[in-house]
């Protein structure tokens, strides 16, 4: 029997490494976008911890720690609005690369049916064929003993 072969397997094998490459990228970006907000999150509850840490101060020293709290929670807001808009162009790209994987996966899981379906129209025609031979062995091993005969 002839082996099996399917002319479009290279692009297959192609598009699958490219699979593997694409959802390591989104991998990547998703960690990336982890971190973010988790920078984000911690930067948020320092501020809250500043703010209960005053909220427990006597008064007399409350004044001078508020003005530099203030201070620091200026340049807290600019750098958690900062990781925000990090953090959502992250998520904009995860989308597409989202988007991009999950066309590559339907890409590659349409190929693999068509090269089962070529497969099982391989194998069919060969058993034909083989089964042809047979017959035609028969036929004429029946035709040599007749003509012996």
């Amino acid at each position: 029997m002839k082996k099996f072969k399917w002319p479009l397997q290279r692009l297959l094998e192609i598009k699958k490494k490219k699979e593997k490459f694409e959802q390591a990228q989104l991998f990547s970006i998703t960690e990336q976008l982890s971190q973010k907000r988790g920078e984000i999150m911690m930067q948020k509850m320092i501020l809250k911890n500043m703010l209960i840490e005053l909220k427990n101060e006597p008064v007399k020293t409350r004044m001078e720690k508020q003005q530099l709290f203030m201070r620091t929670s200026e340049t807290n807001d600019k750098l958690i609005a900062k990781l925000v808009v990090e953090a959502a162009e992250l998520e904009k790209i995860r989308t597409e690369k989202m988007a991009e994987v999950i066309k590559l996966k339907k890409f590659n899981e349409d190929l693999e049916k068509l090269r089962q379906e070529a497969k099982t129209e391989f194998i069919t025609e060969q058993e034909k064929i083989e089964q042809k031979a047979a017959d035609d062995a028969t036929v004429f091993g029946f035709a040599r003993k007749m003509v012996s005969l």
